[in-house]
């Protein structure tokens, strides 16, 4: 199980606690940390937040655009061959001499007779992403200069932890930071949840029924309405990273998410697409045949 140390420091103060440290101190409690590394590479340090202050067209390529960046301190002629920036947009900068994990070396180069002075970078370039549809356009309130793994607060260690068959209570962020936090005999701190419910009852809206009980003694459903299905929040999206979770959606990511900080696994359901809304929890009948979410 992969697990943040800033997640973990959500619920117990971290401060003046090294990660590696508090890894020989968990696996000596009981608790086999295998290894801590970082959540991105540490080359990726060299890329830098500035802002695009022009931007035009390549003169000898339509799908090419000149972009003029500032970090701070320089400007820069970059050509990027992405569509989803403008004239004002905060991105991530690959200075010439940057080198990424995969090997590529950030070079000065002619391209169509103009030279252009280091990289736009994209989230998958970053190996943040499997995939990107455009590069990086970070918040209006980045400030110019520094390392984009501390803009966007990338710059976590992540725990790689084996949990034994009795240590079941750890298999959680809240579970791992509980552990810490009685190690170094430093207030632990539960979330509670809140949050206002309006409508009928969801007992009157779905039925639940259990029919193997001794298997899963409780089942609970909550619905919730005019959900719109979007791309989930950076932070959110990097913590589901470190914990090796790929981000799918606002609603998938969210549910991940929960199961991941408490240890109690969730699902969405499309209630439109619920049989007689109704959910039935019992065991697979003999020879039954179903398919599958991968």
């Amino acid at each position: 199980m992969n697990v943040s140390w800033k997640w973990i420091g959500d619920f117990v103060d971290l401060d003046g606690i090294d990660p590696l440290e508090a890894a020989e101190r968990l696996t000596m409690s009981g608790l086999e940390v295998a290894g801590v590394k970082p959540l991105c590479d540490p080359a990726l340090s060299r890329i830098v937040t500035a802002q695009i202050t022009a931007l035009e067209k390549h003169p000898q390529a339509d799908k090419l655009s000149l972009c003029t960046v500032f970090d701070g301190q320089e400007n820069f002629s970059i050509i990027c061959g992405a569509r989803n920036m403008k004239a004002g947009d905060k991105v991530a900068m690959a200075p010439v001499g940057t080198r990424f994990p995969n090997g590529l070396t950030i070079k000065k180069a002619k391209i169509r007779g103009i030279s252009s002075s280091g990289m736009l970078c994209s989230a998958a370039e970053m190996g943040l992403e499997e995939e990107s549809s455009g590069i990086i356009i970070l918040p209006e309130s980045a400030p110019l200069g520094i390392p984009v793994i501390q803009c966007l607060e990338l710059d976590d260690q992540v725990l790689e932890i084996e949990i034994t068959p009795n240590r079941g209570d750890c298999l959680s962020v809240i579970g791992v930071a509980r552990e810490i936090a009685a190690l170094y005999q430093r207030p632990f701190s539960y979330p509670t949840p809140a949050f206002e419910e309006s409508g009928p009852p969801t007992a009157e809206l779905v039925k639940i029924e259990i029919q193997d009980p001794e298997l899963c003694p409780r089942y609970v459903g909550r619905i919730a309405e005019q959900i719109v299905l979007a791309e989930s929040p950076a932070w959110m999206k990097q913590r589901l990273q470190a914990a090796g979770v790929r981000s799918i959606n606002n609603v998938v990511d969210i549910t991940n998410y929960v199961m991941l900080e408490t240890g109690q696994p969730l699902h969405a359901f499309d209630l439109d697409m619920v049989g007689g809304r109704q959910i039935i929890v019992r065991k697979a009948g003999s020879d039954q045949s179903f398919v599958t979410l991968d």
